[in-house]
Formats: structure tokens, C-alpha cells, sequence
């Protein structure tokens, strides 16, 4: 799994010939949307006026030129996410996996879904409790079946959820291959920093499990590719704030401890999600909180094995802290008062992300209110697999935690519309235009952000320089591999993340969306130069995994304003959203048609999408204008009976 990973800014010129789509003025070097952001980079030189970007084909992202262009066979999705086979692995080594759990009514489970989070229902707002959530799925027989079977082979069963969906086993990979049909292998990590894992390239459920199982997790998948562009930077034009951010979105400010609006608050919950052995810092979180003039609030680990707070492994590993500060400060600055938790699951050799998280959220008789998640996978790298059992449960989880009020938001990740997969140094725009089973690979929206049952959150530019609100993406003037940038550079390190999945255009979508994939992302937050405490010093970062966590904190100010006037937790926003798209900031300007700067700043330019009026495939709906959001949830008097 990807995390949508949080860049470092550094400052300097941008070079080239041309400007991004939305960037009016060329001048000192560089691109700038208006005179008056030019003017405040201490800019003297008059504007020139930069040529226009090509024409791309309005649902692909592609140069109208190249949309029809065909191709050879792909590699498996194991080489474009960089990983490289080495070995059979020992069949004595013990390994985990979890086997997913025929669901009684899903289709059931689907149309309650949508049902209960359209605004227009009689049945909106009315969620249900674990009990009842899980009455309505279980599949009691599945289940007894299952672990029997797995009894019977040889297996340790270690664990069953408590709504059945997944049953956990151990066992030798010995027994796995024998009963799978499959063969692990070791995979080497080609950049060398995310160790080796093992996977198997297919498998077979053998019958009877057939009959009750649609998946088995930890079978295939392979982790997050982690980026080497983390840099700490010396200044920027602008920062975010707690303070701008509350400001410039216009939400109310902090409650005073011990008055009612903070004894309100207090009553919500709102959750980070957290892998790649990301580390929080206590010391940090403390720090942030008195140079803001915030509550001292506590983070709470929330997952049932790790613990992941460590003042002195993020002073000697501050790389491996920064996600994680970034989420719970930003996540608690816009929602102090609220209770905050932090899930960390583990991306051992042998164990998959989302599967653990899922089991032990679907666990819990309270979840968190709202769940944010920054990170992310290619869509196409999930798509191809011959397993689609990630996907699958991802979504009946979602629908079901949706069901009992839990808001999820994605981060749409920070590779433009290309996807991440352009990290890897092999892969080029060309490899976009390849054949493989399901298809062209195509530009890619990222997973779990992709998914219909989640709000996948991009990320704006502006707001840290007090200039017009655009699209964020890296300023880079050349189209094909190798976008290049002198340093010192002053600019965005990552470009929103956006396009068109696979999966159809959800019917929340109908008016907004004129192409027939479900589109991403749904609304933007800024997402450049936020200001965070790490490892003792103060940073820079930009990512969309700091739009996520910060929306997180918006929401759960709603929450706590619908718990006021006797309302239930918000739940799946995205209906209400595009039923009220009149509440977000329209963002006309910029594009996603690059990707990342790596940290010789070289970036990929394939291809994507431009802002325009309404929802665009760049910020979705637009950004939050937090008054008018807060109205759509509040202003209906939903009667929970």
C-alpha cells in the first residue's frame, strides 16, 4: 500500500518554456496564477503570457493525439509497483491469512447504504448499532463451515470477527500451497527500502471453502511503495496554519475548555489510520498544540497490538514520523476537543494493511465517527490481480461501517493523474498506453480513494500564500519523462491526485460527473505548506494526506453540532455533498498532468485533467467553505426514532 506520503517543501525557481493550465503569468523564472502572487514572491519582472497547454480527451486525461494509441503486453503488477521475484519461500516459515466470509445480504447491505445516507430519505440518519449491523450480514453457517475447514486441513484458527466477515488463520506455507494451489515466492523491494515480502501470484479456493469464501487476504498484494522526495525545507512562499486554516475556510474558533461547546465536542470521535511503520510523537503533538494556543489533548492508540508513540524514535528516525505527526496534529487542530485515536496496522513480510484494520475496527462495538486514511494504492495494481478480494472487502466494510454513522475519508493521493506507479524509475508515460487482461493501464486513480463508499479527499494551493485558490501541483513546464527543475525550487513537491475509476459512476455522481467512471476526487482542502512539529523541529510538508486529516477535524465539528439539536453522527457525506454542491469553493485554476519531483526534482508529465466550473477531476466539488458545508448536515432536522 501507498501512502499518500508527505513531501517536504524547499524554495527556488522553476525553468522551462511553458506553465501549467491555470499559471497566467510567466515571470523571475517561474509560473505564478495572478500578478498578485507574483508580486508577493517578491517577483518585479512583468508578466508574459505563457502558450497554452495541448488538448486532452476530456475522460482519459490523454493528448487528444494519443488516446487511440495501442500497445504490447504489460508486466505483472508485482514489476510496476517494484518489486522484483527472488526465491521460493521456506514452506516451514508460519504465515497469516485471512479468509473473507460470504456475506448473508449484501445487496441488502448496499441499498440500506444509500438509503440511509440520502438526505431526501425518511430513513436518513438512521444507523445501526454493531448488533444490528451485523444481524443484518452474518452468515452464522458460512462461518462454522469455514473454520472447520480450516481446522480439518491443519490450520490454526486464530480469530473470527464478530460479524463473521473474516475468519484469521495460521500455518505453515507448506499447508497454504497445498491447500491453495499456489506457491509463495520472496519479492525484493527494487528501490531497497521496503524490505521483501511474500506473495503468491494466484491461488485457488478449494471446495468446500468455495461455497462460503469470496477472497483470501494476505495471499497476494504486495505494501506501499514509499517515496524518496522527503526533504526538509529551509522556507517557503507561504504556511498553514491551525489558525489560517480556521480562518480562511471559515470555521468557528477553538471552544474554551470547560464551556459547553467543548464539553459538546467531546462527545465525538474522529480517527487516524496509519501503516509503514508510521510514529507519532507525544513530545511533538504537545509542542504543536501550545505554539497554536490549542487544547493539550490527548492521541489514544486505538489498534489492539502496536504501539506507536515514541518521542525518541522520531527524534532518530524523523522520516518515519512525519505522516503520522501530520495526522493527528491537523487532525486534533481543527477538532481538539474531540476524542482522537490512531490505528496503526502493521506491513510485516507477512502481513497485508487494510485486512488488519478492517477486522478490528468491524470489531468494535463505538468505532471512531470519522476515519481519515493517507494511503493509498493504484487502482490498476489492484485491478489486475486475479484476486479482487482486497477490493471487495474494503467496500462491504465501508458500507457497513457506513451504516453504523462512520464518515471514511481518502486521501486522493499526490501523483497528479498518472498515479503513483510513475515512481518507479522503469516505468514511463509510454507504459501508460500498454495492453494488459482488464485493458490499457491507463492514468490511475488511487485505492481505497477510488472507492464509491468513501470521500476521497484532494488538495488546493493558495491558501498558505493569501492568493487565489487553484489546483495544487508541482510547477513544471515539460510533458513526458523527464520534467526538470533546478534547485532552488519554490513550489508544491506533489500534484493532486484525480481522474476517472474503473468502478461505474455512482448515481451520487449523476449532474456532476459527464464520464462514466466514478470520478475523483469528491472535495479538496489545501494541501501545500502545512507547518508541523517533527521530531522536534518544525517542517514544512505538503500532501493530500494533509487535506484528509484535517476535513476529518471539520467533520467532527458537524458531528458535534448535529449531537446538539439531538442529530446522529453525519455518516457517508458524499449524497449530501452533491445534493448540496453550492457549499464548496470552486476551483477553476491548475491541473494534474504531472506527477511528483524525486529528489534530483525530475518529475513525469503523462497527461490528466484541467479545473473548470463545478466538479473537475482535479478538487472534485471544489474546497470546503465550512458554513455552508456545516448547513447541509444541520439545517435538516433529522429525528432518529
Amino acid at each position: 500500500m501507498l501512502s499518500s506520503v508527505v513531501f517536504v517543501t524547499v524554495i527556488g525557481k522553476v525553468l522551462g518554456i511553458a506553465c501549467p493550465q491555470g499559471y497566467s503569468c510567466r515571470a523571475c523564472d517561474r509560473c505564478w496564477t495572478s500578478v498578485a502572487q507574483k508580486n508577493s514572491g517578491g517577483c518585479n519582472e512583468a508578466c508574459a503570457s505563457p502558450p497554452p497547454s495541448p488538448p486532452t480527451d476530456a475522460c482519459t486525461g490523454f493528448p487528444e493525439a494519443v488516446v487511440n494509441v495501442g500497445g504490447v503486453a504489460m508486466p505483472s503488477p508485482h514489476v510496476l509497483q517494484g518489486w522484483v521475484k527472488q526465491t521460493r519461500a521456506k514452506p516451514e516459515l508460519v504465515h497469516e491469512l485471512m479468509f473473507a466470509v460470504k456475506l448473508k445480504d449484501a445487496d441488502r447491505m448496499q441499498e440500506m447504504f444509500f438509503d440511509r445516507s440520502n438526505p431526501t430519505s425518511p430513513n436518513y440518519g438512521k444507523w445501526l448499532s454493531a448488533r444490528e449491523a451485523d444481524a443484518l450480514t452474518m452468515d452464522a453457517v458460512a462461518v462454522q463451515a469455514v473454520r472447520d475447514a480450516l481446522i480439518k486441513a491443519g490450520a490454526a484458527v486464530l480469530k473470527t470477527t464478530r460479524g463473521g466477515e473474516f475468519v484469521l488463520a495460521k500455518a505453515p506455507l507448506r499447508l497454504w500451497e497445498d491447500l491453495l494451489q499456489c506457491e509463495f515466492h520472496i519479492y525484493k523491494d527494487d528501490a531497497g527500502d521496503r524490505g521483501t515480502h511474500i506473495a503468491a501470484e494466484a491461488y485457488t479456493i478449494p471446495s468446500p471453502l468455495s461455497d462460503y469464501v469470496y477472497g483470501v487476504l494476505r495471499v497476494q498484494g504486495f505494501p506501499a511503495m514509499r517515496s524518496d522526495s522527503i526533504r526538509i525545507s529551509s522556507e517557503v512562499v507561504g504556511h498553514i496554519t491551525p489558525e489560517l486554516l480556521r480562518t480562511f475556510f471559515k470555521m468557528p474558533v477553538v471552544a474554551k475548555e470547560g464551556s459547553a461547546e467543548a464539553k459538546n465536542r467531546e462527545h465525538t470521535t474522529q480517527a487516524a489510520y496509519a501503516s509503514l511503520n508510521q510514529h507519532w510523537s507525544p513530545s511533538d503533538l504537545e509542542h504543536f498544540q501550545k505554539t497554536y494556543n490549542l487544547p493539550d489533548r490527548p492521541v489514544h492508540e486505538i489498534d489492539k497490538e502496536y504501539n506507536m508513540s515514541s518521542d525518541s524514535f522520531c527524534k532518530s528516525s524523523p522520516s518515519d514520523c512525519m505522516e503520522a505527526n501530520l495526522d493527528v496534529q491537523y487532525m486534533t487542530a481543527m477538532s481538539p476537543w474531540s476524542q482522537t485515536g490512531f490505528f496503526y496496522s502493521a506491513n510485516h513480510m507477512n502481513m497485508s494493511t487494510l485486512d488488519t484494520f478492517l477486522a478490528d475496527i468491524l470489531d468494535l462495538e463505538s468505532p471512531p465517527e470519522v476515519i481519515s486514511i493517507s494511503y493509498t494504492l493504484p487502482e490498476w495494481a489492484v485491478r489486475i490481480s486475479p484476486d479482487p478480494s482486497m477490493m471487495t472487502t474494503f467496500n462491504n466494510a465501508a458500507m457497513k461501517l457506513g451504516l453504523r454513522g462512520v464518515t471514511i475519508l481518502a486521501a486522493s493521493g499526490d501523483d497528479g493523474a498518472q498515479g503513483s506507479i510513475l515512481r518507479n524509475q522503469g516505468v514511463t508515460c509510454a507504459d501508460l498506453h500498454q495492453k494488459t487482461p482488464i485493458g490499457v493501464v491507463g492514468l490511475q486513480v488511487n485505492w481505497p480513494a477510488a472507492s464509491p463508499f468513501v470521500t476521497a479527499v484532494g488538495g488546493t494551493m493558495g491558501v498558505e500564500s493569501h492568493t487565489e485558490e487553484v489546483a495544487c501541483q508541482i510547477n513544471c513546464s515539460v510533458t513526458g519523462d523527464q520534467c526538470k527543475v533546478d534547485a532552488p525550487y519554490v513550489g508544491p513537491l506533489i500534484t493532486s491526485g484525480g481522474g476517472y475509476s474503473h468502478y461505474d459512476k455512482p448515481a451520487y455522481q449523476d449532474g456532476h460527473v459527464n464520464c462514466k467512471g466514478r470520478g475523483v476526487p469528491d472535495v479538496s482542502l489545501a494541501a501545500y505548506g502545512y507547518l508541523i512539529e517533527n521530531g522536534g523541529l518544525q517542517i514544512s510538508v505538503d500532501g493530500t494526506s494533509a487535506s484528509s486529516p484535517a476535513l476529518a477535524g471539520m467533520i467532527s465539528q458537524v458531528n458535534a453540532r448535529r449531537k446538539a439539536v439531538g442529530q446522529p453522527s453525519v455518516g457517508f457525506i458524499n449524497q449530501v455533498m452533491y445534493q448540496g454542491s453550492k457549499a464548496f469553493n470552486d476551483i477553476t485554476k491548475g491541473d494534474n498532468k504531472c506527477g511528483t519531483f524525486n529528489s534530483t526534482l525530475i518529475g513525469k508529465c503523462c497527461g490528466g485533467f484541467d479545473a473548470g466550473p463545478g466538479w473537475d477531476a482535479v478538487t472534485g466539488l471544489g474546497s470546503v467553505d465550512f458554513e455552508k458545508f456545516e448547513a447541509l448536515f444541520v439545517r435538516s432536522q433529522v429525528v432518529v426514532v
